[in-house]
């Protein structure tokens, strides 16, 4: 498949993509060599929620040639297929930092995913990692931060149109979350 080809596939995932175009979608990403390529049919699996590659998305996670496909492989498993518990240790390491993501892009694209996964999952490890996130040198870090946590604590979070999930991510000074995730972890 080419570029343009996964691009026009791309392009109508919204509007719902026939099942054989996802496989082949599949059949190309399980065999092809050029991973920006992979990434955008990842991409194409994720958004189409086609939940029966999760298999296939998650043979991607321990990619270290290529630290994008790990990333768009947990986004894929855990905010569009919400399906973070069978995931949720390899989400901790990516989080914690792996050795080869030595410009931390692995580890922000796990920050960027960490509240949903704890929504899903109530694992204290994930919350504790968002909160030390809170306190990172990288202002970028500290920001994303501040989202999962919103994330992870905001009532109804599931139910919220984007722009009312934007407003309770500016008010997140007014809003005592910290306390409210401390409280859940026993402090």
């Amino acid at each position: 498949m080419t570029k343009a080809e996964l691009d026009a596939i791309f392009s109508r995932v919204e509007d719902g993509v026939p099942d054989s175009e996802l496989q082949r979608v599949a059949d190309f990403v399980a065999t092809s060599t050029d991973t920006s390529l992979q990434y955008r049919g990842l991409q194409i699996l994720g958004w189409a929620h086609a939940r029966e590659y999760a298999p296939l998305i998650a043979s991607f996670l321990t990619r270290t040639d290529d630290l994008g496909l790990p990333f768009i492989a947990i986004r894929a498993l855990v905010r569009w297929f919400q399906d973070a518990k069978p995931y949720v240790e390899t989400l901790k390491s990516f989080l914690k930092g792996i050795p080869e993501d030595d410009g931390r892009d692995l580890q922000l694209g796990a920050l960027q995913v960490a509240g949903e996964a704890y929504r899903q999952t109530a694992d204290a490890e994930i919350l504790q990692a968002i909160l030390d996130f809170l306190d990172d040198e990288n202002e970028v870090y500290q920001e994303q931060a501040q989202d999962s946590l919103v994330c992870a604590i905001a009532s109804d979070w599931e139910r919220l149109t984007p722009k009312q999930r934007h407003d309770l991510r500016v008010s997140f000074d007014s809003v005592d979350y910290l306390s409210q995730a401390r409280e859940r972890l026993g402090f």
